[in-house]
């Protein structure tokens, strides 16, 4: 049975809410968050994924121990943030005959067939009561990011170039952000990155706001680089419509999501790797 492999890249940007360059391959995407503190100071989190293969069935580029959190805060050009704990995530193949997948261990020639990391880091090391912003927000918003080099292979976007996640922190009511009166909304829900061809599917990222702020759901451009947006798409395919449709294959139902729930759903029979970005 083919298979679909979904690459997930999910920067947030969000409501309320420098570039660092590496020379390595096969980072997927990730999350930036951020939650309150008792003292009103802000906890931030990043999730960051790597594709755990090369092309030759060789290891990818790993992320380090601690990763560099770019910020336009003023007084706070970046943070430092601390990884906690990796945590494997290839899928427990469904598909007829399909493989198992995992890191480490897959054979040769295993790349883009949903081997996957997640690497959780924290600012607590650096900042152990909480990272001390203070100000009004431009009506642009604080960026909060990161940013490496390279993608893995994808279908709909050509090369391996970099990435750069970002997470915005919007003014509200000209209120200082010292109070910390918001916590970001986040993700809930694990990536998905080996789907069967052929077959319905829908899935959802489950984002939640522990303050029940209402919450709304798009497609967003992946970026290369800080402020700068990947336009050039493979044909057929284009930020907002990044997966396999009739183009492709007449057999294919584009992917569409709610603006309401996220419910992402689809339809393909192509096979390949894919980058979405959800906002």
């Amino acid at each position: 049975m083919k298979r679909i492999l979904i690459l997930l890249l999910l920067p947030l940007l969000l409501p309320f809410t420098g570039l660092q360059k590496l020379s390595a391959t096969h980072y997927m995407g990730g999350e930036i968050t951020w939650t309150c503190t008792p003292s009103g100071d802000f906890k931030f989190t990043m999730k960051l994924y790597r594709e755990c293969y090369t092309s030759n069935g060789g290891q990818a580029a790993t992320y380090g121990a601690t990763e560099t959190m770019n910020t336009t805060v003023p007084g706070f050009p970046s943070i430092t943030m601390t990884r906690i704990s990796v945590t494997d995530l290839s899928p427990q193949c469904g598909c007829p005959g399909g493989p198992t997948v995992y890191c480490p261990g897959m054979p040769a020639g295993a790349a883009n067939m949903g081997a996957l990391q997640e690497h959780l880091y924290t600012s607590d090391a650096t900042y152990p009561n909480g990272v001390p912003l203070s100000g009004v927000p431009p009506i642009t918003g604080w960026s909060f990011s990161t940013a490496s080099c390279c993608r893995n292979n994808s279908a709909n976007i050509p090369g391996q170039p970099g990435y750069w996640i970002r997470a915005m922190m919007y003014p509200y009511n000209n209120t200082n952000v010292s109070t910390c009166f918001d916590n970001s909304p986040k993700f809930d829900e694990r990536p998905s990155t080996v789907i069967c061809t052929g077959y319905p599917y829908t899935y959802n990222h489950v984002a939640s706001d522990v303050e029940l702020d209402s919450l709304a759901y798009e497609w967003a451009q992946p970026y290369s680089a800080a402020n700068t947006p990947i336009v050039a798409y493979s044909p057929g395919y284009t930020f907002n419509s990044p997966l396999p449709g009739p183009l492709q294959n007449p057999n294919n139902v584009a992917a569409t999501i709610n603006s309401l729930s996220g419910v992402i759903s689809f339809t393909s029979y192509t096979n390949g790797a894919f980058v979405t970005v959800t906002k």
